[in-house]
């Protein structure tokens, strides 16, 4: 820890932040050491590298989540102070606004970066002003959706930063199996309430099979729901490993990413399944009214699910079981990457750029 320079900070698991190796990847190529601190509230394995620093506190349940969440974060909160005390960090990458709000108040003084992957207490005025304050005086602010500009501090240079797999497996889409008809949902388990809706209507559509592989706080809801509403064409594939989820989602037909628009969060944020949809050539299924289903609607990259019509699903989906849809999908896929990669491009100069300025390259 003596030589580090750069400090990273999260409020959330490692598997939570995937978009880790973007920052640690820059740090590398510019021969910077760095320390990263994070919550660790899953029961993942930690790092071997000596330079990670858990702390270790399971997400609570549902039970007194609140009391016990906000009890949580206090833990955390000291435990940060208690890791960063030392004045030798030249400059503090926060992956998250909570993250940068919760640091001791020196980190701010310093250079930093910041984040955002994720919506959290903007509802709450003083929380919108202390957020402006220090997203001003950040030197680079990072945002994974444009969605998000609807929300936070107006007035400041927010760099697109895609959900987008550091090195996606692009050489070779799988074929699209016309013979079989499975949807899935790969991943956290969590905001699932929007589902309700789209499973009473798959019911309807007993060829088809729906999987949950995943886990979360929402898991057992949804089980629960199926259970009560006789809906049995609905599978739990339970967790998995990160080198496991290709393999997930070649094996299905459709991704589905439906989080509903009830939120901030869940209208306005791109997920990484959107990514996943076009590298692996898998149309998405998502929510109606939200961000996310303005940009698969206007790129063609799947079926934008509003809950009053889902008498119309059946016939949506079988849609683009046609050679021509599955074609025109395909050029669509292509076209949506090759826009997004040069704003990838942007994001990691930008990166680069503002880490070398720390050190006076």
């Amino acid at each position: 820890m003596v030589n580090s320079h750069i400090c990273i900070v999260s409020n959330a698991a490692l598997s939570r932040t995937p978009y880790l190796h973007h920052y640690t990847n820059a740090l590398s190529e510019l021969g910077l050491s760095y320390d990263v601190y994070y919550w660790q509230r899953d029961s993942s394995p930690a790092p071997i590298e000596t330079n990670y620093y858990p702390f270790r506190l399971p997400t609570p349940g549902k039970r007194f989540r609140f009391i016990r969440r906000a009890f949580g974060y206090a833990r955390y909160v000291f435990h940060l102070k208690q890791c960063l005390t030392q004045d030798k960090y030249i400059g503090s990458i926060f992956l998250g606004i909570q993250a940068a709000m919760v640091a001791p108040r020196k980190m701010l003084q310093k250079r930093f970066l910041v984040d955002i992957r994720d919506y959290s207490g903007e509802w709450l005025p003083p929380y919108r002003w202390e957020e402006a304050r220090v997203l001003r005086r950040a030197d680079l602010v990072c945002i994974s959706s444009d969605g998000f500009r609807r929300w936070l501090p107006p007035g400041i240079a927010y760099c697109l930063a895609h959900n987008f797999p550091s090195k996606p497996d692009v050489s070779h889409m799988p074929p699209f199996e016309t013979n079989r008809f499975v949807l899935a949902h790969v991943g956290l388990l969590d905001h699932l309430e929007a589902y309700k809706p789209f499973l009473t209507a798959l019911r309807e559509c007993p060829e088809f099979n729906m999987r949950f592989i995943g886990e979360g706080l929402d898991g057992s809801m949804i089980r629960t729901y199926c259970q009560r509403n006789n809906i049995g064409n609905v599978e739990f594939a339970g967790r998995y490993e990160p080198h496991e989820k290709k393999s997930h989602i070649i094996g299905t037909n459709f991704i589905t990413s439906i989080y509903g628009n009830s939120s901030i969060l869940t209208s306005t944020a791109l997920p990484n399944k959107l990514y996943d949809a076009a590298i692996y050539g898998r149309p998405i299924i998502v929510s109606a009214g939200t961000f996310l289903g303005e940009v698969v609607g206007q790129k063609g990259l799947g079926i934008v699910f509003d809950p009053s019509n889902r008498r119309n699903l059946r016939t949506d989906i079988m849609g683009w079981y046609s050679q021509k849809q599955l074609e025109c999908f395909k050029a669509n896929c292509a076209r949506f990457l090759t826009e997004i990669r040069p704003e990838m491009t942007a994001f990691k100069n930008k990166v680069k750029a503002t880490l070398a300025d720390w050190v006076g390259g």
